[in-house]
């Protein structure tokens, strides 16, 4: 099976990928220069790391018979920005390391953290 992925700029700082019929829009923040109507594009690579660590741990969980209901993924975590910078965009480098790190508490409701 053969997929296209097709990038278009539909105007300002908007930048949108198709594939296999989604289409995914993104957009810089209002500081950096966009209208901020989409998440920009680091926040969508930063949700599929966690989406992908996500299908693994349910997957895990489904094998060995673990309810996964409750279950709760997050991400936390901060930038460090240049001085008289509001926000990091692809024109400036980063910063900052991206940092990730997986845990499971045990609770009523367990948690899983992807930071």
């Amino acid at each position: 099976m053969s997929s296209q992925m097709t990038v278009t700029f539909p105007g300002g700082k908007k930048v949108d990928a198709s594939y296999n019929g989604f289409t995914i829009a993104t957009d810089q923040a209002v500081d950096a220069g966009g209208d901020g109507s989409a998440p920009e594009p680091f926040d969508f690579f930063l949700s599929s790391i966690a989406t992908c660590t996500g299908i693994y741990v349910l997957g895990f969980c489904q094998k060995r018979g673990i309810r996964t209901r409750g279950f709760r993924s997050s991400r936390a975590g901060s930038e460090t920005r240049k001085a008289g910078a509001s926000r990091p965009s692809a024109s400036r480098s980063r910063s900052h390391p991206v940092s990730l790190r997986s845990t499971t508490r045990r609770s009523s409701a367990p948690q899983i953290n992807v930071q």
